[in-house]
């Protein structure tokens, strides 16, 4: 799919985007969110959608997130205005292939359920590697394709339908693990069924 296509499929999903995906997806955002509240710093999270996990981060943690998608961050906004949110930095429209963000910029990087309705993944994880600061953590948490025969069978008969809705069923976790300078630290299934990963990324 294409940066339009994309930006017409949330902004159909934006108004129903939490009480669908959204609770499907909540037991691993909860999971890497509190991993990145363990060390105080800078976050930036990379397709920041409607801001789910936004309440999340600890009070003491600065968070900055993007999308491409206007109508996901109206959401975003409204729910840091909800919550009193004090330590968001900025959520901006931007395209996570050519962040307006300085080298080194931040202390961690998130990217949560973005990999796989981007039409550019790998060059997502350049610029991630590019604005997070060296010895910072990248956590990446997406759907990657299963290696179970069954499953495999499953999510390549239902691609064309993903695709319709604005997401691949059909995802290699090799377009993550080029090499951008970063080390993988851990690969860990999430709830439910291991459905999703949290890929632990550091760089050198």
């Amino acid at each position: 799919m294409d940066m339009t296509a994309i930006q017409k499929a949330y902004k159909r999903w934006a108004p129903h985007y939490d009480m669908s995906f959204g609770m499907i997806s909540d037991w691993g955002r909860s999971f890497v969110v509190s991993e990145v509240n363990k060390k105080p710093g800078h976050v930036l999270e990379v397709g920041v959608g409607t801001g789910l996990s936004l309440p999340m981060y600890a009070p003491d943690m600065l968070v900055s997130g993007i999308d491409v998608s206007d109508n996901m961050l109206d959401y975003a906004r409204q729910r840091a205005e909800k919550h009193r949110l004090r330590n968001i930095s900025c959520l901006e429209n931007m395209d996570a292939t050519h962040m307006r963000f300085a080298d080194g910029s931040f202390d961690m990087v998130v990217a949560m359920f973005i990999m796989s309705v981007a039409p550019k993944p790998e060059d997502i994880m350049r610029d991630i590697a590019r604005v997070v600061k060296p010895g910072g953590d990248i956590y990446i948490l997406n759907h990657f394709s299963s290696e179970n025969k069954a499953m495999d069978f499953i999510e390549r008969a239902s691609q064309p339908v993903c695709q319709m809705i604005g997401w691949n069923s059909v995802f290699d976790m090799q377009r993550v693990l080029g090499d951008h300078g970063l080390t993988l630290v851990e690969i860990k299934p999430m709830r439910p069924f291991g459905l999703f990963k949290r890929l632990h990324f550091k760089k050198l």
